[in-house]
Parts: structure tokens; C-alpha cells; sequence
């Protein structure tokens, strides 16, 4: 679960702002479905790419596990592997550099 929540005595989401690309990717590289913020940078990914879940609150996500099917899950997991092999792989580093070399060079 990429998750954050502001709690009194802790600036949570401020050192997820930070963390969570980090934990994000690698939850991927290992093929686990997300549990996701909604409204977190990378809600758009989850959903456009069939990664996992976003909830609103940690009450929706006790209702999601708590009705989450085998398949559901299986077909998140499968999803996440996909993404996962690019990452291990580097495409999404190495497309970075590629487009940082057209810039540079065009």
C-alpha cells in the first residue's frame, strides 16, 4: 500500500511527497498490486493501467480487501507484473534519457 495520512503529530503526506515514487516503483518491480490515495500524483497510473486500487479513506480500503475476489486480485497482480518487467528492466529510465538526449540535441 502506497498510503499516506496527515496525523496530528506527523507531516505524513509531506514525507510521502518525497518517499512514495520509491515504495510506488517498487511494489511494481515485485509485481504487488497498489492500494492508492485518491488524489496521489500517481492515481492516473494505478487506473490507467489496471495497478491496483484508489481509495478515499482507510474505511474503503477495509471494504475493498474485505470483498476483494481471487480474480480481481489476479488480474491486478498480472497488470503490476507487466509494469514491474519494464521497470526491472529500465525501459522507463532509459526512455527518460532518451528524451532528455532529443531535447538536448534537437
Amino acid at each position: 500500500m502506497v498510503w499516506s495520512e496527515d496525523i496530528e503529530t506527523q507531516h505524513e503526506r509531506e514525507y510521502s511527497e518525497m518517499n512514495a515514487s520509491y515504495k510506488f516503483s517498487t511494489y511494481l518491480a515485485a509485481g504487488i498490486p497498489l492500494i492508492v490515495n485518491k488524489g496521489m500524483a500517481k492515481q492516473d497510473f494505478v487506473e490507467k493501467y489496471n495497478l491496483g486500487f484508489v481509495c478515499e479513506n482507510m474505511d474503503e480500503v477495509l471494504e475493498l480487501l474485505k470483498d476483494m475476489t481471487e480474480e480481481i486480485y489476479r488480474e491486478k497482480q498480472k497488470a503490476s507484473q507487466d509494469i514491474g518487467e519494464l521497470i526491472k528492466e529500465g525501459f522507463f529510465a532509459k526512455k527518460l534519457l532518451i528524451e532528455i538526449q532529443n531535447a538536448l540535441y534537437l
